[in-house]
């Protein structure tokens, strides 16, 4: 009996340790929001050490215009899919965060704490220029983000468990 209630008490304490580091909001903001609408840079960040990549659908051989995707998981398990168009002048790129690939590789739900919430929005205001404007709803937070030559806008779902966070980039290449 005793025994049963500590491997009890150790698997509660060690899932309330994996949710506590199972946000992937850094994660975003170190690909997604790092990358924003600039394709080869999102392809840079998506071959670093530890970061994997797969790349079938992406379309780096075809002449612009070109639409093309690609998937990206990070060291610690968050995957991510990137769906973009290149126009030559304007690019378009979609980041999403993909919860339920993210879910079997990390054997468990996303979760974020407050903090890291107002940390994520925080590393977003360091992360681009431009102005900042924040939406909150029941179902979460939305920030849009204007830049000079670019637009973006950050989407999270309510305090808690992750279940959509992706951004939404464009520029005007240069």
């Amino acid at each position: 009996m005793k025994r049963a209630f500590l491997s009890m008490v150790i698997l509660s304490s060690t899932h309330s340790v994996s949710l506590a580091s199972s946000c992937p909001l850094p994660a975003m903001i170190d690909f997604c929001v790092t990358g924003a609408a600039d394709i080869e840079r999102l392809r840079e960040l998506a071959e670093r050490p530890g970061w994997t990549k797969d790349a079938s659908t992406d379309r780096v051989d075809r002449p612009i215009p070109r639409s093309g995707s690609f998937t990206a998981t990070s060291p610690d398990g968050f995957a991510f899919a990137v769906f973009y168009q290149d126009y030559g002048s304007f690019a378009s790129v979609t980041c999403t965060f993909e919860v339920m690939s993210s879910i079997g590789a990390l054997g468990g739900t996303t979760a974020c704490s407050a903090q890291e919430a107002e940390t994520f929005e925080t590393d977003l205001k360091t992360a681009v220029t431009g102005e900042i404007s924040k939406q909150t709803s029941d179902f979460g937070n939305g920030f849009m983000i204007r830049g000079e030559s670019m637009w973006m806008r950050a989407v999270v779902s309510a305090d808690g468990g992750i279940t959509s966070a992706w951004t939404d980039s464009h520029a005007l290449k240069r």
